[in-house]
C-alpha cells in the first residue's frame, strides 16, 4: 500500500465536498479498487462488491446531506424549517404560538320562561352555526331581573366571546410521579387544537381524591412549589407537551394521579360564520360521562348552573362576522418574537412589550397594535382633537365609550391601547370595523397579572380616516370638492384597450393599495406609488386630478375624518403618514369610479368616457 498516495487522495479542498455525493463516492471507491489489482468484481453491476460499494454511497449521501441542512439550520438567524426553529428557541424557553380558531361576538337574550335569579352557563356550552360549532370557553354567570319578558342579557355579551370548535375528551393519563413530569397530548393527523383553551383536570390520588382545575402558565419557573399549573409548548413535531412542576417551581404529579386533558377542536377556516349564523340557535350543554363526574367538583355550589331544559330559555344572535382563523405561528414569526419575549420576561412594561405581547397573542383578531403612554395619549390623540377643533376632546363619542367602559380608576396615567382589528372586506363609512366590547375586555384580562401594578389599560378605537381622490381649490379644501373632483386618464393615440377594462384595472389598484389586511396604525401613504401604477397601464398616457380650475398632474387624495369631515380633511399629491392612533380606508369605491373620465384620443379629437 502507497501511505502517501493514500493521503494526498484524502486531501479534499474546503470547497470540493459540496460536489461529494452518493455517484462520485461510488466512483472514488471503484477507482481505488481497480488500482489496486486485487479485485474487479466491482465493474460488474449485481456482484456483492457492488451492492456493498452502493450502501456505502448511500449512506454516505445522506449523511452528508443531513450534516448540511443542519449546519445551515443551527443559527437562529438563518433557520428556515419550522422543526430546526422550534429546537433553537427552546433554549430561551420561547413556547411558539400554536393555531388560534375563531372567535363570534354574540348577543343573548332570556326567554319569559326564566324565572327572575342568578344563573350560570356551563363550561364547554356549545351552540351550531351552519355546519360549524362554537363553544363557551368558561362558566357564564349573569342575573336575570324581568319576570315574564324577554331580556336582552347585555352584560354577558359584552364580556364573553363564543370559541369556534367544540371540545374533545383526551384519554385520561396516570402519573409516573416524576420531576417535571411531560404529558403529550397527540391527537391525530390534521386535528387543529386552539393554542389558548388547553384545560387540564388532575385527581391526586394521595390526598382528597377530588378533582381540582389546574392553571396554564407561561413559564413554571415564576411559580411557588404548591402552585397547581402547567406549561403548555408546541413542539418540533407540532404536538402539545404538557409539562408539570417538580415541588420546587410548581406542584409535581404524584404518583397515580389521573390527568384529564381537555381540549378545543378548531375546523379552521372553514369554521368561519357570517352576520347571523347563529339568531334563533339554542345551547346545548356538554356532556360526557367523566366530566360528569368532574363538573360539580371544578365548580363553586354557589352556582345554579343550567341544565338541558332552562338553558332552552336562552336565545343567542349574532350581528357581526366571526374573526378569521390563524395558522400556528411561523418562523419569521418566532424569529420576531422569541427574543422579545425573553428581554420581557413575560411582563409587560415597555408599549414594544405590550405590542409583541397583543400581537402574538391576539393573531386572530387584530391586525395591529399601537401603545401610547398617558403623555403620548394627551400630545397625540387628545391635542389632535382640540387642533381639529373640539373644545371638550374628553366627550368625543369613541373616546368617552372606551374611557367609561374600561378605565377603572381615573382618566389619567393610564397604557392606552390602539387595536386595529382584522377586517374581511374593504372599510366603508357605512362599515368601520372596531373592535367589540368581549374582544376588549379580552385583551384586557389577559394582560393584567403582567402588567405593572399601577398601569391601567384602555383599550382603544383607532382613528379612521376616509381617503378618495380628489383636490381643493387654491389652498382651500371642503367636503365639497370631492364631488366637483375628477381623476381624468388620457389613454395613448390609437389606443386599443377597452375603457372597461381601464375601469377594472385602476379599480383593483385602488382595492390592492388599500386592502384592509395591508394597512397598519400610523401607515404612509405613497400617492406617486398610486399615479405609477395607472401610468404603466397599458395604453395609458398620462392622469391629472382636476376640480374646475385646479389641475394636478398625478393623482390627488383627499383625507378626511369622517366623523368630523368639515374639521379634518385635506389634499395631497405626495406622500403623507397619519399619527399612531390613526389609519386610513378607502371611502367607497363605487363612488370614487362614478369620478373618473377617460380620454381616449382619436386623430385629433378626444372622446370622453365617464365610468
Amino acid at each position: 500500500m502507497n501511505t502517501a498516495s493514500d493521503n494526498k487522495d484524502l486531501n479534499i479542498a474546503n470547497n470540493e465536498y459540496v460536489a461529494f455525493d452518493a455517484l462520485s463516492l461510488r466512483s472514488f471507491i471503484t477507482s481505488r479498487l481497480n488500482n489496486s489489482g486485487i479485485i474487479t468484481d466491482q465493474n460488474y453491476e449485481g456482484s456483492n462488491i457492488t451492492a456493498i460499494n452502493n450502501i456505502i454511497a448511500y449512506a454516505f449521501h445522506v449523511l452528508l446531506y443531513y450534516q448540511n441542512q443542519t449546519a445551515t439550520e443551527s443559527l437562529f438567524s438563518e433557520a428556515q424549517l419550522y422543526e430546526n426553529m422550534n429546537r433553537i428557541v427552546k433554549i430561551l424557553n420561547y413556547a411558539p404560538i400554536g393555531a388560534q380558531t375563531s372567535t363570534l361576538s354574540f348577543s343573548v337574550s332570556a326567554g319569559p320562561n326564566l324565572a327572575p335569579g342568578y344563573y350560570t352557563i356551563p363550561r364547554y356550552t356549545l351552540l351550531r352555526a351552519g355546519n360549524a360549532t362554537y363553544s363557551f370557553n368558561e362558566d357564564i354567570t349573569f342575573t336575570r331581573v324581568l319576570s315574564g319578558v324577554t331580556e336582552e342579557l347585555t352584560t354577558v355579551g359584552n364580556q364573553y366571546l363564543l370559541y369556534q370548535g367544540s371540545y374533545i375528551e383526551y384519554p385520561l393519563y396516570t402519573a409516573r410521579g416524576e420531576a417535571n413530569e411531560i404529558v403529550y397530548l397527540i391527537p391525530g393527523t390534521n386535528v387543529i387544537i386552539d393554542h389558548f383553551n388547553i384545560d387540564v383536570y388532575v385527581k391526586k390520588t394521595n390526598s382528597t381524591g377530588e378533582w381540582t382545575k389546574w392553571t396554564k402558565t407561561e413559564s413554571l419557573y415564576l411559580q411557588s412549589a404548591t402552585d397547581t399549573t402547567y406549561e403548555i409548548r408546541l413542539n418540533s413535531n407540532k404536538n402539545y407537551e404538557l409539562k408539570f412542576g417538580d415541588n420546587i417551581n410548581g406542584a409535581q404529579l404524584d404518583v397515580g394521579d389521573v390527568v384529564a386533558i381537555y381540549y378545543l377542536q378548531s375546523a379552521g377556516t372553514t369554521g368561519e360564520v357570517g352576520v347571523g349564523a347563529i339568531n334563533g340557535q339554542s345551547a346545548a350543554l356538554y356532556t360526557t360521562g367523566q366530566f360528569a363526574q368532574i363538573q360539580p367538583q371544578v365548580t363553586s355550589s354557589d352556582l345554579n348552573l343550567l341544565d338541558d331544559v332552562s338553558i332552552l330559555n336562552l336565545q343567542f344572535s349574532n350581528t357581526n362576522i366571526s374573526t378569521t382563523f390563524t395558522d400556528i405561528e411561523s418562523v419569521d414569526s418566532i424569529r420576531s418574537n422569541a427574543p422579545a419575549s425573553y428581554k420581557s420576561q413575560y411582563r409587560v412594561v415597555t408599549s414594544a412589550d405590550y405590542e409583541s405581547y397583543i400581537k402574538a397573542n391576539f393573531a386572530n383578531i387584530i391586525n395591529d397594535v399601537a401603545v401610547l403612554s398617558n403623555n403620548d395619549y394627551v400630545n397625540g390623540h387628545l391635542q389632535y382633537l382640540y387642533n381639529i377643533g373640539l373644545t371638550n376632546p374628553g366627550v368625543d363619542y369613541r373616546v368617552l365609550y372606551n374611557q367609561m367602559a374600561f378605565a377603572d380608576a381615573c382618566n389619567f396615567n393610564n397604557v392606552y391601547v390602539y387595536v386595529l382589528p382584522k377586517a374581511t372586506k374593504l372599510l366603508t363609512n357605512n362599515y368601520i370595523n372596531y373592535l367589540t366590547p368581549a374582544q376588549k375586555q379580552l385583551i384586557i384580562s389577559t394582560i393584567t397579572d403582567k402588567k405593572s401594578l399601577t398601569s391601567e389599560v384602555i383599550v382603544m378605537d383607532p382613528v379612521y380616516l376616509a381617503v378618495t381622490t380628489g383636490t381643493g381649490v387654491s389652498t382651500t379644501v371642503t367636503a365639497s370638492d370631492i364631488a366637483n373632483s375628477q381623476l381624468v386618464i388620457t389613454l395613448k393615440r390609437g389606443a386599443k384597450t377597452p375603457v372597461s377594462v381601464i375601469q377594472s384595472n385602476i379599480q383593483s389598484i385602488f382595492e390592492s393599495y388599500f386592502n384592509p389586511s395591508s394597512l397598519t396604525l400610523g401607515c404612509t401613504i405613497n400617492v406617486s406609488d398610486i399615479t405609477g401604477s395607472i401610468l404603466a397601464l397599458t395604453d395609458v398616457q398620462s392622469v391629472q386630478t382636476i376640480n374646475g380650475t385646479e389641475t394636478v398632474n398625478g393623482v390627488s387624495l383627499i383625507v378626511y375624518n369622517p366623523s368630523y369631515p368639515n374639521n379634518d380633511i385635506t389634499s395631497t399629491s405626495k406622500t403623507f403618514t397619519v399619527q399612531p392612533f390613526q389609519t386610513v380606508y378607502l371611502n367607497d369605491i363605487t363612488e370614487l369610479l362614478s369620478r373618473v373620465v377617460v380620454q381616449q384620443e382619436v386623430s385629433q379629437n378626444a372622446s370622453i368616457v365617464n365610468f
